[in-house]
């Protein structure tokens, strides 16, 4: 439904159900506060605008890898927005510490991406630390997981970042970018916030 008809719809008898703090009509934040909020179409008297944070299963802690060194895991389609190219730029400077990062996100929905990270891993001599898994059913991810010591979610933009929730719902610490509802998905305690790109 596109906003022209969501917005002519919309009547101040309704709740506008929202998905998370920075997903709205107007791409505004729009977190409840005030006296009424402004959705782009009109303004809604306060308590009609409901923001519902998606959910995750309850999972397992993450057992870790065992080491040696660090296996980092890394969930997104391979498409320029997740970050995955500056993740590969920032650790092929940290090639003298132990680690390995495991990529798991499909490749169809930006082929040419996913090319290019795949030849962006053997220029920058990351062949045999870097792993680039595909789409993966939901027992495997859990495993991937399960398995990993740390998880990294380097995106430009998140509307909430699942991936990163379902990585806290592991008990994993994550590194995160700050940038769209990340800032609000990843608790500061919980891991490390950078701005994108950092």
């Amino acid at each position: 439904m596109d906003e022209q008809r969501i917005s002519e719809g919309l009547t101040f008898d309704d709740v506008l159900l929202v998905f998370g703090h920075y997903q709205s009509l107007d791409g505004h934040d729009h977190r409840p506060r005030g006296v009424g909020i402004d959705t782009g179409c009109g303004t809604l008297p306060e308590g009609r605008l409901t923001v519902a944070c998606p959910g995750t299963d309850v999972a397992a802690q993450a057992a870790g890898s065992g080491g040696p060194g660090v296996k980092i895991l890394s969930v997104g389609s391979l498409t320029p927005r997740k970050g995955h190219r500056q993740l590969l730029e920032a650790l092929a400077g940290l090639q003298s510490l132990p680690w390995s990062l495991h990529n798991v996100g499909s490749a169809a929905r930006d082929p040419a991406t996913a090319l290019d990270l795949q030849e962006a891993t053997a220029q920058l001599g990351l062949l045999q630390r870097v792993v680039w898994h595909g789409e993966v059913d939901e027992e495997a991810l859990a495993a991937h997981y399960a398995a990993a010591d740390l998880f990294v979610l380097p995106s430009w933009h998140e509307g909430y970042g699942m991936a990163a929730a379902e990585a806290l719902a592991h008990c994993l610490p994550v590194v995160a970018s700050d940038a769209g509802a990340l800032a609000q998905t990843v608790p500061r305690a919980a891991g490390r916030q950078v701005p994108p790109g950092d």
